[in-house]
């Protein structure tokens, strides 16, 4: 995705004390776009591009949140 002078972004959503999926469902209801955002609690994170749930991790894990933000941030250009 990107804004009107072509530079690419994500939406990060931070949620506290909620249930992570019911609120990544009513944004969806209210037609949040899954094109780059990223939500997480504290505890985990989850990640939707192009439309797909690419990831789900523990935060706790370093590795797979280095992982997950390199993913979130990685300029991807489209042909």
């Amino acid at each position: 995705m990107q804004n009107e002078l072509g530079f690419p972004f994500g939406y990060w959503e931070a949620k506290a004390k909620v249930d992570l999926e019911d609120e990544m469902r009513k944004k969806f209801n209210k037609e949040y776009p899954k094109s780059n955002i990223l939500f997480e609690d504290g505890i985990q994170a989850v990640l939707y591009q192009d439309g797909q749930r690419v990831s789900a991790i523990d935060i706790a894990d370093e590795n797979a949140l280095n992982d997950l933000l390199q993913q979130f941030i990685v300029v991807r250009f489209s042909s």
